[in-house]
């Protein structure tokens, strides 16, 4: 008896395994195909990070700048935090966005270094510590991850320079 339900086990697992197996590598395979309107809002999801990341630049270099009024300086700070802020937005939106694999895993590698950069950032803010070398390389760093969302903004434009 017992040699019964573990044969017909066997044989609904042999029968059935191959069928599953398929199934999950074929949904691994397959490449979320966005819609036209999708493909709209990413685009114009890693464009906002752009853009907020490159005012997030701006607003460290100056509040970064020695012998700055503290006033001047202040405000460069707080504008480089809400920048900061709107890029870490941008970022939970594109997460809840459907996006083909490069996208995901360039919005990962952009998030990973975008937390090493505002820690950079902070260590700038906050030991003073903001000689030239150290701001330029922290602007290289900026340069790469731009370069990461140029390349999945240039990858969605078609032939025509369309976005569809």
């Amino acid at each position: 008896m017992i040699r019964t339900p573990v044969v017909a086990l066997a044989l609904l697992l042999a029968i059935t395994a191959p069928v599953l197996a398929q199934s999950s590598s074929e949904a691994e395979e397959t490449e979320p195909t966005l819609s036209p309107a999708e493909t709209l809002n990413v685009y114009a999801g890693f464009g906002k990070l752009e853009a907020h990341m490159a005012k997030a630049a701006g607003a460290l270099m100056v509040a970064a700048t020695p012998d700055l009024p503290e006033l001047i300086a202040s405000d460069a700070r707080e504008e480089f935090s809400s920048e900061a802020a709107q890029v870490e937005r941008h970022v939970l939106e594109l997460n809840e966005m459907t996006l083909t694999k490069s996208q995901d895993m360039a919005l990962v590698a952009f998030s990973e270094a975008w937390a090493l950069a505002l820690t950079e950032a902070d260590t700038i803010l906050t030991e003073g510590d903001a000689s030239v070398e150290r701001i330029w390389a922290w602007w290289e760093s900026l340069n790469a991850l731009d370069e990461l969302i140029d390349g999945q903004l240039s990858a969605m434009l078609g032939d025509d320079g369309t976005v569809f």
